[in-house]
């Protein structure tokens, strides 16, 4: 009755672990989801930004090259 106390104590901690490891993994995944979220978006708006600041350059030429010619 000793053995199958140590079996079945042994069980419920190898049970508990993996539930443990499972929402683990759970978690990581979750994270790499929302970095990968955040990246795009940051990404994204760089990219908005870099339009807007081309445009202005040229803009910006567009006068200059008026003023020289």
């Amino acid at each position: 009755s000793n053995a199958g106390s140590i079996a079945e104590a042994a069980l419920e901690v190898h049970n508990v672990m993996q539930a443990a490891q499972d929402a683990a993994d759970h978690y990581v995944e979750e994270i790499k989801v929302r970095a990968e979220n955040e990246y795009q978006r940051i990404i994204r708006d760089a990219d908005g930004k870099a339009e807007v600041i081309i445009a202005d350059a040229k803009i910006k030429a567009a006068k200059i090259k008026e003023n020289i010619l």
